[in-house]
């Protein structure tokens, strides 16, 4: 019993410290498998992805920490980088950006591949499916493809089941599943 107590209270180090004093562990661990993060796995040998809900308060915590933390060990800003973080705060609360790690040199230049994740990428809340509105390709200085769908949740939803195509990787499909209910920060839906 006092070893789960003590796990829970580990667990959400997100809702108790602040961002600054996270470790490098930490960090790693609430971008990978947190409520708002997902490692997809597939079948056969296809790599891992990471999947996380980018527009989410706390994960948008994270990534102005380990963009900190880049650009203070010397890393190089990167412009397009201020263009998705423009288009959050333009349309913040109308926008779910869902963000998958990919490596800049695996994103194709192929206007086919391309249409394809266009088509292929949704969201889907109950019943409803949403098309992909917008994506943001990876960067050399952000390794995360930016999938961007339009918000529209009920109070009677669910969850958040996201069906991706990713291009370049060997198995392109992914899905996560995200539960609203456990999508709670400081008291808060967030997404």
């Amino acid at each position: 019993m006092l070893l789960t107590l003590f796990l829970l209270m580990a667990a959400r180090f997100w809702e108790t410290k602040p961002s600054t004093d996270w470790t490098l562990q930490e960090l790693d661990t609430f971008v990978s498998d947190s409520p708002w993060a997902q490692t997809i796995r597939t079948s056969g040998t296809a790599p891992p992805a990471i999947l996380y809900l980018a527009t989410a308060a706390p994960m948008r915590i994270a990534e102005v920490e380990v963009r900190r933390r880049y650009v203070r060990a010397g890393g190089p800003v990167d412009n397009m980088h201020e263009d998705y973080e423009l288009l959050l705060r333009e349309n913040e609360g109308q926008i779910i950006a869902v963000a998958v790690k990919l490596q800049q040199s695996e994103f194709p230049d192929d206007a086919a591949e391309i249409k394809k994740m266009e088509d292929q990428c949704q969201l889907k809340v109950g019943r409803r499916k949403f098309k992909l509105s917008g994506h943001f390709a990876p960067s050399r200085t952000d390794p995360y493809l930016r999938l961007i769908f339009p918000r529209e949740v009920s109070p009677n939803d669910k969850s958040l089941d996201i069906q991706v195509y990713v291009p370049g990787l060997s198995s392109p499909y992914r899905e996560a599943r995200f539960p609203l209910k456990d999508l709670i920060y400081k008291g808060k839906l967030e997404f």
